[in-house]
């Protein structure tokens, strides 16, 4: 059994087009009834607010089964300490035993998310970016900017906060490394410079509606992962021209698409899971298309990662 720990995991950030395409393929898999996922394992913490997500389970034909844990804890941010801990537990699917433990603390969970949104916007952003706008300034947002900033080197960048101190320290941040970045302290103005928009915030209140969506804008929405939690308003949905989710089953449960589902907005049949998305290799048909994605994370993503991060550390990815 190996122990790895986040210095020498985050080795990986150079495999992301590596990470995409296996993700991509975790995605057709999950789609295709070709993986064996239970519900995911989760605990509500109310003092201090916080969270648990436990995720597990075995894409067919792999070496390797994954069971990751992820806490979400956002006051720790007043505390001096990071939002987000966690690790993956790897062991090896025809004996069992333990194969290594990624004591990653929570960052291969924003390396993933990244690419899932990298994954959607490879098939549904528009030709031509204006800007990139993201909602949210913590571990999140770090890491989907980063991974973003990797595949669109010149991209302009506008973000929005929940304060004025929160965006001001994150374009401070990024305009020290040379990022085209700028601050937006509403959602309207974001939404008027942006058409590649990803949001990942805790938010229970919406906060991009359908009249502030401009045509040909792609919103990606991975904030809202539990009951509760709502980034995208359903007038968004009713105006989008395409809708996408991780897993619809459980976009129904959780996050945006529920509360639009429940609304009326849309409907069951409007929805196209990422998988087939994929499969199918479907784009946008024109760059007029509203499209919105409801990523609220799969198992499958953690188990991609997690078993890339043992192949690279074993020299087996080089």
């Amino acid at each position: 059994m190996m122990i790895f720990n986040l210095e020498e995991i985050k080795k990986v950030e150079q495999h992301m087009p590596i990470l995409i395409t296996k993700l991509e393929n975790g995605y057709v898999k999950f789609t295709k009834g070709e993986t064996n996922v239970p519900p995911v394992g989760y605990l509500q913490f109310d003092k201090p607010v916080g969270n648990t997500f436990i995720k597990y389970g075995h894409v067919n034909g792999d070496d390797s089964f994954v069971i990751k844990i992820f806490n979400g804890f956002p006051e720790n941010s007043e505390l001096g300490l990071p939002t987000s801990d966690g690790m993956n537990i790897v062991f090896d699917a025809n004996t069992g035993m333990t194969k290594a433990i990624l004591l990653d603390n929570g960052w291969l969970t924003g390396f993933r998310t990244a690419a899932a949104t990298l994954i959607a916007a490879k098939y549904l952003a528009p030709k031509k970016i204006t800007k990139f706008g993201i909602l949210g300034t913590g571990t999140q947002a770090h890491a989907i900017l980063d991974a973003t900033l990797k595949f669109h080197k010149d991209l302009e960048v506008v973000v929005y906060g929940y304060t004025k101190e929160l965006i001001d320290s994150f374009v401070a941040e990024y305009a020290k490394k040379g990022v085209k970045i700028a601050p937006a302290y509403d959602v309207s103005t974001l939404c008027e410079q942006a058409n590649y928009i990803v949001s990942c915030t805790n938010t229970t209140e919406p906060l991009i509606y359908g009249d502030m969506v401009k045509p040909g804008s792609l919103v990606i929405g991975m904030g809202a992962d539990t009951v509760g939690k709502n980034e995208i308003d359903a007038s968004l949905y009713a105006k989008a021209d395409m809708i996408v989710c991780d897993y619809i089953d459980q976009c129904e449960e959780v996050g945006d698409t529920r509360t639009a589902l429940e609304k009326g907005a849309v409907k069951k049949s409007d929805l196209i899971e990422l998988g087939n998305l994929i499969l199918e290799g479907k784009t946008r048909e024109n760059d007029e298309q509203i499209c919105v994605v409801d990523l609220t994370g799969i198992a499958v993503q953690d188990i991609v990662v997690a078993e890339m991060v043992c192949d690279v550390l074993t020299g087996t990815i080089k």
